[in-house]
């Protein structure tokens, strides 16, 4: 195969070099190495040697993992100030409040609602803009339905006239 230099035996990271394999396209040489955690994978000799590839793949995923867990809220990757929109309507990071999704966040309609009425608004209740722009979650815009219902009723009338 003609090696320049020999990887044999040799740990780069979680790897550990088994033997050569091949010479890939561009004229490198293509090592098997065997993982820490037991799997088999191949890696080209200069990847191993500047620490490109330092495993078979379960450092990744480890490492994504436990970086996906420490970072939530405001330590996330993608953090904008606690605001995103979703098909247009404008959610709070409010993670301790009882209508919160997985993620944390709850309709900025729906907590300047509740903070009008000095209640918490029961999961049933429909919050409705009045002057039909998703975006204005002034107070004075906002008012309640008790149900989806009644909120499709409403719109139904409006629709009538």
């Amino acid at each position: 195969m003609g090696i320049r230099i020999d990887l044999t035996g040799h740990k780069y990271n979680r790897l550990t070099v088994i033997a050569p394999i091949r010479k890939n396209k561009g004229g490198q040489t293509v090592w098997r190495c065997r993982c820490d955690c037991g799997n088999i994978t191949e890696a080209q000799g200069g990847h191993l040697r500047n620490g490109q590839i330092k495993s078979c793949g379960c450092y990744r995923s480890e490492y994504r993992s436990h970086e996906c867990k420490k970072r939530t809220g405001e330590k996330a990757l993608h953090w904008k100030g606690g605001v995103k929109y979703l098909q247009g309507y404008k959610y709070i990071h409010a993670p301790l409040h009882p209508d919160a999704t997985k993620a944390g966040y709850v309709k900025a309609s729906r907590l300047a609602v509740e903070n009008k009425l000095k209640r918490r608004l029961e999961q049933c209740e429909v919050v409705h803009h009045i002057n039909r722009d998703i975006k204005d979650d002034r107070p004075s815009n906002l008012t309640v339905f008790p149900n989806q219902a009644a909120h499709i009723k409403y719109h139904a009338a409006l629709r009538r006239d």
